[in-house]
């Protein structure tokens, strides 16, 4: 598995998982698919330094969209991570 900062050419397949979650309705309220037009503003708010998007790919699926230290349960710090489909 090779991890590294999400690039713009990365946003179709972002964009692509995030549409296959929409049907499922347990991991967002948006009901119709989002373009990657719609989504260029979202992608250019990561910056590596402060706010980074890493894309993990192999093994037969993606992960994306991990943030370190989002969330405390229970005292102890959580990171947020989304594992979508393979694609392409």
């Amino acid at each position: 598995m090779t991890l590294r900062h999400a690039q713009p050419a990365d946003l179709p397949a972002i964009v692509a998982i995030y549409n296959a979650s929409i049907p499922g309705r347990m991991a967002t309220a948006d009901t119709e698919p989002v373009t990657v037009a719609a989504r260029e503003g979202w992608y250019g708010e990561f910056d590596p330094d402060r706010r980074p998007l890493w894309v993990a790919a192999g093994q037969g699926f993606e992960r994306w969209g991990t943030l370190p230290r989002v969330a405390e349960l229970d005292g102890i710090e959580r990171d947020l991570v989304i594992l979508g489909r393979r694609v392409g």
